[in-house]
């Protein structure tokens, strides 16, 4: 350090002292962030932690601790770590910060616990970020914690809940409807309370009815249709308002319910079906779904989104078609040939080769005989002509003429006509 450097420090810390006033909560966050960028992990989180009970602004408090958790986890001492990150979830929790963010730090507290030997660590924050997972909707993430917990040999009054919660949205029981649930939360969880009714609101949505998809085949051709079955089962009387299937980025779909909006009223316990029809379009892995259902109980309006059926597009059987026609012209041995390729599959045929074979006796007057066509589509036609001339007359014989086609990923395609030749004076 240099001798300006501590005269300053002392002057400072002087003028400090003679006011009464220590440093600033921003000034000791500054200087935690001075000390991680530093490396100094056990310095950073001292003022990070000083910064943080000298504060009385929750945005700075919640701000402090999760900096003074990650020069924690620096440190190796994840416990404390997570800890820290958890009292900055319940502050955020305090003063309504989006769902969003306060899983993301869930999240990173639940990895840091998994990475503990102390796996009963792992309770209030699952408990949590089961909690939060159902409020949002990311059911595929509470469905996760679910196993994990499940998976456990220790279980405490958190893992509990969390599994009780999560049962709930299995919950086929009408009774869910005939009286509002409410739950006591664990007092660990007192903060959060603000997410209760977004909680029993989804948990209503996914224990009225079920949803199930079921398609005729998993592999399928471009160009092909299937045929896919989408069955709804319902445990409490509802009205189904519309039925939204998205078909992916792979081929169409139709069917289903009408898109006239007609409603349809269910009684409790009813099983309906819908038929849809999707035909592949692109090769590859095609996702179709989810499936979104918007219903309405008791006057609310309620939505629905799962389930997807996964199926693999190969490549079309691709079919040409060729056709060949003759016309003679008024002067003497000259004829026009007619050519027409068409694409009489389902899948794009690219890459055609073309070429017209006529016989030794003539030759080309116009138009090329060989030509290259990038690309047809199912239904696309090409057509081209070629006038040809024989240089002495023609004897009374055939002559074939032959249009020969060939493509990527396909036999070669030959047409032939015969010219009935004639004699001329």
């Amino acid at each position: 350090m240099s001798s300006l450097s501590s005269i300053c420090d002392i002057n400072m810390s002087f003028i400090m002292r003679l006011f009464k006033r220590g440093p600033s909560a921003n000034e000791f966050f500054t200087a935690g962030m001075d000390a991680f960028a530093d490396k100094e992990y056990p310095l950073a989180y001292i003022n990070f932690m000083r910064a943080y009970k000298i504060t009385k602004d929750i945005r700075t408090q919640i701000n402090s601790l999760i900096n003074a958790a990650a020069a924690k986890e620096k440190a190796k001492d994840l416990i404390t770590a997570r800890q820290l990150l958890l009292h900055a979830v319940n502050l955020k929790a305090l003063i309504k910060y989006s769902n969003k963010d306060i899983i993301h730090s869930l999240r990173k507290a639940y990895n840091l616990c998994s990475k503990t030997t102390a796996p009963k660590l792992l309770s209030e924050i699952s408990a949590l970020l089961m909690y939060y997972s159902i409020a949002t909707k990311e059911l595929a993430l509470a469905k996760r914690l679910y196993d994990k917990i499940m998976e456990s040999t220790a279980s405490d009054s958190l893992d509990n809940f969390a599994i009780e919660l999560y049962d709930l949205l299995k919950d086929r029981s009408p009774e869910l409807w005939d009286r509002e649930k409410l739950f006591n939360l664990p007092s660990a969880l007192s903060d959060h309370k603000n997410i209760l009714n977004s909680v029993i609101e989804v948990i209503k949505s996914t224990s009225a009815l079920s949803i199930q998809l079921a398609s005729t085949k998993s592999r399928v051709r471009v160009g092909e249709n299937l045929s896919v079955t989408l069955t709804i089962k319902n445990f409490t009387p509802l009205t189904i308002k519309r039925i939204f299937f998205n078909p992916g980025g792979k081929g169409i779909i139709s069917g289903g319910l009408e898109e006239d909006g007609k409603a349809i009223n269910l009684v409790s316990n009813q099983e309906i079906k819908f038929e849809y029809n999707l035909e592949a379009q692109l090769t590859g892995s095609w996702i179709a779904g989810p499936v979104l259902i918007i219903y309405e109980i008791q006057g609310r309006e309620y939505e629905i989104a799962n389930e997807i059926i996964k199926l693999e597009i190969e490549e079309g059987i691709k079919e040409l078609g060729l056709l060949l026609e003759l016309e003679e012209i008024e002067e003497d041995f000259e004829f026009e040939i007619f050519s027409q390729l068409e694409n009489t599959g389902k899948t794009i045929i690219d890459n055609i080769k073309v070429v017209i074979k006529i016989p030794a006796e003539s030759k080309v007057l116009d138009g090329a005989p060989e030509k290259s066509i990038f690309s047809l589509s199912p239904g696309d036609k090409f057509n081209f002509s070629n006038k040809i001339r024989f240089e002495s007359g023609i004897l009374g014989k055939k002559y074939p003429i032959k249009l020969i086609a060939t493509f990527e990923g396909g036999d070669r395609v030959e047409e032939e006509i015969l010219l009935n030749g004639k004699i001329h004076s």
